[in-house]
């Protein structure tokens, strides 16, 4: 989950980026954009060349139902909708690789 105006968002977005990229369609990817326009949304992703799914929580239905509290959050649930890991704050190369790693072992 992400907005465009988190510094640790924008940060951490290429990484998100080349980590889609590189587990190939092995690993579903989805972004949540909440408290946010869907204008600054738009231009997020065309600056980072976002290329995986994201939706619009213009709601904030899905912000609630998560417990979302801090921007970025990262959400790792299993093929079956069960919530596997949740990382508050922006998320490291090795943190992505090692909670990707325990999601597909699991």
């Amino acid at each position: 989950m992400w907005a465009s105006w988190c510094a640790p968002c924008r940060a951490e977005a290429p990484l998100l980026q080349r980590a889609f990229e590189s587990f190939d369609g092995d690993v579903g990817f989805l972004g949540v954009v909440s408290d946010d326009s869907p204008d600054s949304a738009a231009a997020f992703l065309d600056r980072f060349s976002i290329r995986y799914p994201n939706v619009l929580d213009s709601t904030g239905e899905v912000t609630a139902l998560l417990r979302m509290t801090n921007f970025p959050t990262t959400y790792i649930f299993s093929r079956e909708g069960v919530l596997l890991s949740k990382v508050i704050g922006g998320i490291s190369e090795r943190k992505l690789a090692a909670v990707v790693d325990d999601a597909l072992r699991s």
